[in-house]
């Protein structure tokens, strides 16, 4: 057996032509937009209903908080809320968790009333935070902005054959 590519045809090596070339980055670019816009329609929608699922049907516990860490924004100058975890009991199970949505110090060994997503027990939200999140409709925007690259290029694309 040889071992040389296949790319070789009796000394001359194989180069597709650059149109070829050009026309398989474009279907690679385009594709990847749709799958851009496919994850991130599919990650805020999951998330909208996810809330929409705690309000209705979220359980109500009583959460121990165990510690509080304050959270610094991106300079490092400027507070960004503070990270909780919280321990509690719910059918039958002990979980220790990060508790969703707490902007204010939470003293270690304090109580306060949780909200459990019914479909996945170690996702927890304080009840006074539930109220303040939501699905933004500015979430859609990259894929908006994703659809109108891609329309655009299509077209282009298109336009040029």
């Amino acid at each position: 057996m040889d071992s040389a590519p296949l790319t070789i045809l009796r000394g001359a090596t194989v180069k597709p032509p650059r149109k070829v070339r050009r026309q398989a980055w474009m279907l690679v670019l385009l594709l990847s937009l749709v799958v851009l816009i496919i994850v991130n329609v599919w990650s805020v929608t999951s998330d909208a209903q996810r809330q929409q699922r705690l309000r209705q049907h979220g359980l109500t516990v009583t959460v121990r908080v165990g510690d509080c860490i304050g959270n610094l924004g991106g300079s490092g100058s400027t507070g960004a809320g503070y990270t909780c975890t919280g321990h509690y009991h719910l059918s039958g199970r002990d979980f220790s968790e990060t508790i969703i949505g707490q902007s204010s110090f939470l003293a270690p060994g304090s109580s306060l009333k949780g909200i459990v997503d019914p479909d996945n027990h170690q996702f927890i939200v304080a009840s006074s935070a539930l109220d303040t999140l939501g699905a933004s409709p500015v979430a859609y925007w990259p894929s908006f902005v994703s659809g109108a690259a891609l329309l655009v290029g299509t077209w282009r694309y298109r336009r040029r054959r």
